[in-house]
């Protein structure tokens, strides 16, 4: 998790003061009626101290719905009216959940997301951040939306590959 709060911190403070909106919400499930969605920095809000409080105040929690996250992302995306839009995922694992026990449902779930979201003109990347699950996010997002670092030292090397990608489509 704290990879994961690191990772998101970079992103914030590349894009801010760059006229790009920038939101940043979190999540976490516990069974398909219990997903949790934060809005820890809307778009019209900007990057300061108080997003980064809000940001490590997070504790790891449950599990890791990404269809549904992505749907909840979907909604703010929907009245963006900038050119380009993006959601970026930073992930710790493949999805998972309490009440699924066919792993390839939540990643078919998560992939199905990935393409209303890509139908609508938003583009989604993922960070992830669990070797393991390299295959499965592989197979949700695909190989060019895709980046997990091999550690730690190449997270940054990692996110601006992805920031990079978000901006020069």
């Amino acid at each position: 998790m704290d990879c994961e709060k690191v990772a998101t911190q970079q992103i914030a403070a590349a894009l801010d003061g760059l006229s790009h909106r920038l939101a940043v919400h979190g999540f976490a499930s516990n069974g398909r009626s219990g997903v949790q969605y934060r809005r820890l920095k809307d778009f019209d809000e900007p990057y300061t101290m108080v997003l980064d409080a809000r940001l490590h105040a997070l504790e790891p929690a449950w599990s890791t719905r990404m269809g549904a996250a992505l749907r909840h992302a979907a909604l703010f995306m929907a009245v963006e009216k900038t050119r380009r839009r993006a959601v970026v995922l930073v992930t710790d694992g493949e999805p998972s959940d309490i009440d699924v026990f066919d792993s390839n449902y939540l990643t078919e779930d998560a992939k199905h997301a990935v393409d209303s979201l890509a139908s609508r003109g938003v583009v989604v990347h993922c960070v992830s951040l669990d070797q393991s699950a390299d295959a499965k996010v592989t197979s949700i997002f695909g190989r060019r939306n895709c980046v997990t670092p091999m550690n730690n030292r190449r997270l940054t090397e990692a996110l601006d590959k992805v920031l990079t990608a978000v901006f020069n489509r």
